[in-house]
C-alpha cells in the first residue's frame, strides 16, 4: 500500500535554558538516503548495549593488571628468572593493545547494533588473550616453586576469575573463555604433579569456577533486565512524545481548518447577502413589470413572452431565497420560532397554494388526514410549511400523470412520546438506488431521469429544495426518509415531535453538507476524544508494551467482527440483533478506552427511531478514525487489517 508523505510536527530540542524548534523535514533539502530500516528488536539492542559496556569498562583496568603482574613476578622471583615476568607482561601488553584497537574500531562503527555478533566474537578473542596472560604465568612460574607459592597463585587465579565473572557477566561466553585460558595450565600442572592436596585442590577449584560461572549468569540476568527496563521506558517515552506531537499537530490542523472554514462561510454569507439585496429588488420589479404587461392588450406572441418573463423572474427569486435560506441554516443563523398552531390549517394552506401548479400539469393534489386525537402542536409553522412546500413542489415537478397526496398522521413512539408523521406521496418517475444515495446533497438534482433513462423534465432548480427540507426537519428534531423505486412513484416522509422541546438541535457545519448521524451519549469529562490515552498508558504500565499492543490489536479485530455482525443484522432487518451487537461493541470499546466507538455503538444500542438504528455510517467513521490514531501512537499496530482485508466487511 502506497501512502502519501506524512506531515510530521516540528522537533523540539532543549538548548540550555531555552527550547528551540527545528524546521519540519518538509522545509529541509532532501538528500538521497538508503532504504528505511525498522528499529531493531529489543533483544538485539540489549546485546549491543552489553557488548558496549564490556568494551568500555576495560579502559581503567590496564594499569592495575600490569601492577598485579609485577607484584606476582616479584614474589616468584626466588624460584623463577626475571625474564618470566617480562614474558607475562608482554602477553598482557598484547592483550591490552588488542583491546585498544577493538575499542577504537567499535566507537567508529556506524552500525554497532547490526554488527553485534561480529563484535561479540572479537571481544571473546580479547578475553582469551587476557586469560592467556595468567595461563602463561602458571606455565613459567609454577614449575620449581614450593607449595606456598602454589597456594598463593591459586588464590590469585581465584580472585581474577571472580573479578572476570563480575566484569564480564553481560556476556557469559567471554567468562568461560577467560576461565579456560587462565586456569587450564594450572590444572594441568596439578594433574602432572599428583599429590593428594593438589588433586583435591584442583577439584575445589573446579567447583569454585562453576559457582563463579553460575553467579555470573545471575548477575548478567539482572543487568539484562535493568537494560531492558531502561530501553522499554525510553521506547514508552518516545511513543508518548510522538503521540502527543501527533495530537497537537492534529489539534492545530483542526483549528486552522476551522478558522479557514469559518472565514469561507462568512465570505459566502456576505456574498449571498449582497447578492440578495442587489438582485432581490430588480427581480421583484421584473416580475411586477411582467404582470403589468400581461394585463395590457397583447397578441398571442407578446402574451407568451410576458408569461415566460414572469415565470423566469419567479424562478430566479425562489433560487435566491433558497440559497439565502440554505446559507443561514448551515451557519446556524436561522433559529426556530416556536409557537402553538393547528397543523391541519397549515396543511390546508399548503394544498391550496400548490394546487394550481398541480392542475397546470394535469395532476391532482389531495389532503389525507389520519389524525386520531390530534388538535394542536408546538413548533415553527413557517419552517414546517417551507418543508412541505418543497416536498410537494418536488413531487409535482417529477410526476407526469396521476397525482400527489399530502398525508398527516399522529403516532406514538416506543418511548411513549407523541410525534406527527407527514408524508408526500406521488405517482411519478420514482428514484433509483444510486440517486437515493445523493438525494439530500446540496446542489444535486436527486432524480432527473425516468425509468427508461430519459430526462423526465428540464425543470428549473439547482437541487437545494430537498437539502433545505432535510436540514429544517432535523433542526426540528426529525429525519426525512424516502421509499421509492424507479418507475413506481415515491413517498417522502418524516416524523417530528409534537412538542418542540423534544427536538434535537441541528449539528452545525462549516460549509459542508451536514452528515446524518444519530444522537450520542457524551461523557462530560471525555467528550470529543477518540481514545482515552491515559487509560491505555495505565494498562501499558501494568501489562508492558508488547502485551498492550497485542490487546489493542485483538480488540480492533473483535471490533471488526462485531461491526460485521451489525451490518449483517442491518441487511436482515433484524433491529434487535443489531442492538445486541451494538451493546457488545459498546462494552468492548469501554473496556479498552475506545471512547468514540463506545459512544457511537451506544447510540445504536438505545436508538428508537428506524432512521437512527439503520444509520451505521457514524460508527464506521469512528472505527476508521480510532484505528488511524492507534496506529500512529503504537507503531506495531498495522495501518490496515492483516491479509489485505478491508476495515469494513
Amino acid at each position: 500500500m502506497v501512502r502519501n508523505r506524512p506531515t510530521l510536527p516540528p522537533v523540539i530540542r532543549a538548548s540550555g535554558d531555552r527550547m528551540t524548534t527545528s524546521p519540519s523535514y518538509h522545509d529541509m533539502p532532501m538528500e538521497p538516503v538508503g532504504p528505511i530500516r525498522r528499529k531493531p528488536d529489543i533483544a538485539t539492542r540489549i546485546a549491543a548495549e552489553e557488548i558496549k559496556l564490556l568494551i568500555e569498562w576495560g579502559t581503567p583496568n590496564r594499569y592495575w593488571m600490569a601492577l598485579g603482574i609485577v607484584i606476582v613476578g616479584v614474589i616468584f622471583s626466588r624460584t623463577s628468572p626475571l625474564w618470566t615476568s617480562g614474558l607475562v607482561l608482554a602477553v598482557q601488553f598484547i592483550a591490552q593493545f588488542y583491546f585498544d584497537q577493538l575499542r577504537r574500531n567499535f566507537r567508529a562503527d556506524p552500525d554497532v547494533v547490526g554488527n553485534v555478533p561480529g563484535w561479540a566474537r572479537r571481544y571473546m578473542i580479547g578475553a582469551f588473550l587476557s586469560g592467556l596472560t595468567w595461563g602463561v604465568g602458571g606455565i613459567v612460574w609454577l614449575p620449581g616453586s614450593d607449595f606456598a607459592h602454589h597456594i598463593f597463585y591459586a588464590l590469585v587465579l581465584a580472585s581474577l576469575c571472580m573479578a572476570s565473572a563480575v566484569m564480564r557477566a553481560h556476556y557469559l561466553p567471554a567468562v568461560a573463555v577467560f576461565f579456560v585460558a587462565a586456569a587450564t595450565p594450572t590444572f594441568m600442572f596439578a594433574l602432572l604433579n599428583p599429590t593428594g592436596f593438589d588433586l583435591s585442590g584442583a577439584g575445589l577449584a573446579v567447583f569454585f569456577l562453576l559457582v563463579a560461572f553460575r553467579a555470573a549468569q545471575r548477575l548478567g540476568g539482572a543487568h539484562r533486565d535493568a537494560i531492558r527496563l531502561r530501553f522499554e521506558n525510553a521506547d514508552l517515552a518516545e511513543r508518548m512524545v510522538r503521540a502527543h506531537a501527533a495530537t497537537e499537530q492534529k489539534r492545530a490542523d483542526s483549528e486552522e481548518a476551522k478558522r479557514q472554514a469559518q472565514g469561507a462561510n462568512r465570505a459566502k454569507n456576505e456574498f449571498l447577502d449582497i447578492l440578495g439585496h442587489q438582485l432581490g429588488a430588480p427581480l421583484e420589479q421584473l416580475g411586477d413589470m411582467a404582470r403589468e404587461i400581461r394585463a395590457e392588450p397583447l397578441n398571442d406572441r407578446q402574451a407568451e413572452l410576458a408569461d415566460k418573463m414572469q415565470v423566469s423572474a419567479s424562478a430566479l427569486s425562489r433560487l435566491f431565497n433558497d440559497m439565502v435560506d440554505f446559507s443561514q441554516i448551515e451557519a446556524g443563523a436561522s433559529p426556530l420560532n416556536v409557537q402553538r398552531f393547528d397543523p391541519v390549517d397549515l396543511l390546508k394552506d399548503v394544498v391550496r397554494e400548490m394546487r394550481p401548479s398541480a392542475v397546470a400539469r394535469g395532476l391532482s393534489l389531495e389532503l389525507d388526514l389520519v389524525l386520531g386525537a390530534l388538535e394542536h402542536m408546538v413548533g415553527d409553522p413557517v419552517r414546517l410549511k417551507q418543508v412541505l412546500t418543497h416536498l410537494v413542489s418536488n413531487a409535482i415537478k417529477f410526476t407526469e400523470s396521476g397525482g400527489v397526496i399530502l398525508r398527516m398522521q399522529a403516532v406514538t413512539l416506543g418511548d411513549q412520546s407523541k410525534s406527527l408523521r407527514l408524508s408526500v406521496i406521488d405517482t411519478g418517475i420514482g428514484i433509483t438506488n444510486d440517486a437515493r444515495s445523493r438525494l439530500f446533497d446540496s446542489f444535486v438534482q436527486g432524480r432527473g431521469q425516468s425509468a427508461d433513462g430519459a430526462n423526465a423534465d428540464p425543470a428549473t432548480g439547482v437541487g437545494l429544495g430537498l437539502a433545505i427540507a432535510d436540514r429544517l426537519v432535523r433542526q426540528m428534531g426529525g429525519q426525512i426518509e424516502v421509499d421509492s423505486a424507479a418507475g413506481q412513484g415515491s413517498t417522502f416522509w418524516f416524523l417530528i415531535p409534537l412538542e418542540m422541546s423534544q427536538a434535537v438541535p441541528l449539528i452545525q457545519t462549516t460549509g459542508h453538507d451536514v452528515e446524518r448521524q444519530p444522537r450520542v451519549r457524551a461523557e462530560p469529562r471525555r467528550a470529543g476524544l477518540l481514545v482515552d490515552h491515559d487509560y491505555l498508558y495505565e494498562m501499558e504500565q501494568t501489562l508492558g508494551p508488547e502485551k498492550i499492543t497485542d490487546m489493542i490489536v485483538e480488540a480492533l479485530s473483535q471490533t471488526l467482527r462485531l461491526l460485521k455482525g451489525i451490518e449483517s443484522a442491518l441487511a436482515d432487518a433484524n433491529d434487535e440483533g443489531l442492538r445486541e451487537q451494538a451493546r457488545k461493541l459498546e462494552a468492548l470499546a469501554n473496556e479498552i478506552g475506545l471512547l468514540a466507538i463506545a459512544e457511537a455503538a451506544g447510540s445504536l444500542a438505545v436508538a428508537v427511531e428506524p432512521w437512527q438504528i439503520h444509520d451505521i455510517s457514524q460508527l464506521q467513521q469512528q472505527i476508521s478514525a480510532t484505528w488511524d490514531q492507534l496506529a500512529n501512537a503504537y507503531p506495531d499496530i498495522p495501518a490496515e487489517p492483516s491479509g489485505g482485508q478491508s476495515r469494513f466487511f
